[in-house]
């Protein structure tokens, strides 16, 4: 069975991946923002937070390429 998806529905999906994204996004932001200084060049957990970050970052890039929007 090759069900077609409508426009308005891969709409509802690409906001619903969006705002997941973004959520956990800002979830980390304050993280970082908390997170005990001085920090260390080697610690792992805050390097591991910048990491996520960064892959979320380009989450939401390739996101807005493939629908074509910005945000």
């Amino acid at each position: 069975m090759n069900r077609q998806i409508g426009p308005q529905a891969l709409e509802s999906q690409r906001k619903e991946i969006r705002d997941r994204l973004e959520s956990e996004r800002d979830r980390i932001y304050k993280e970082i923002l908390n997170y005990p200084r001085p920090i260390p060049g080697c610690d792992q957990q805050f390097n591991h937070l910048l990491e996520e970050r960064e892959r979320i970052s380009r989450e939401l890039d390739r996101l807005d390429a493939l629908s074509g929007t910005e945000g």
